[in-house]
């Protein structure tokens, strides 16, 4: 594996888990704390790690997709190392770069799908005993559903352009 893959990896891995300690501080919070309120660490945590997720899933996905070449793994070689004969040592580091991928796509989507989930049937959401459940979800659950809607399409659509070229 060669450094620039490393920092690739690396990076993928430390956004993840960071999107992930920010959204379950949040879902936790929304369903378990009656009137919860996130800080606003936690806030930008969730925003910016998720913008970092979408962003880096996209630019590799479009990246492999727009590489010209055979099927897709053909296409992640050459982008990798320049070719599509590879090592076993390169045939993992690859592997490695797709499951650090499919990762932060899993992270992303079961976390963005919760705050959707919240903000379609905020029933769901923890308030005070013998309160009547809210209709409404609060600000921080509304706005982290439409960044990942937004996101969500914002990346689908980058990797829709690099396929298209």
């Amino acid at each position: 594996m060669n450094a620039a893959m490393a920092i690739k990896a690396m990076f993928g891995v430390l956004v993840g888990i960071l999107y992930a300690i920010a959204g379950q501080a949040m879902l936790t919070g929304a369903t378990g704390t009656p009137g919860y309120k996130p800080g606003t660490g936690v806030e930008w945590l969730i925003t910016m790690t998720g913008a970092a997720m979408t962003a880096f899933v996209a630019a590799q996905i479009g990246v492999v997709v727009a590489t010209p070449g055979g099927d897709l793994i053909q296409r992640l070689r050459v982008h990798l190392f320049g070719t599509t004969s590879v090592t076993s040592s390169q045939d993992r580091a690859a592997k490695l770069v797709v499951a650090v991928l499919v990762l932060d796509v899993v992270v992303l989507c079961v976390i963005g799908i919760w705050f959707v989930l919240l903000l379609a049937d905020p029933s769901r959401i923890s308030v005070p005993a013998g309160a009547d459940p809210l209709k409404e979800a609060p600000e921080y659950v509304s706005l982290q559903a439409k960044a990942f809607v937004a996101l969500a399409i914002a990346g689908a659509t980058g990797v829709g352009v690099a396929t298209n070229k």
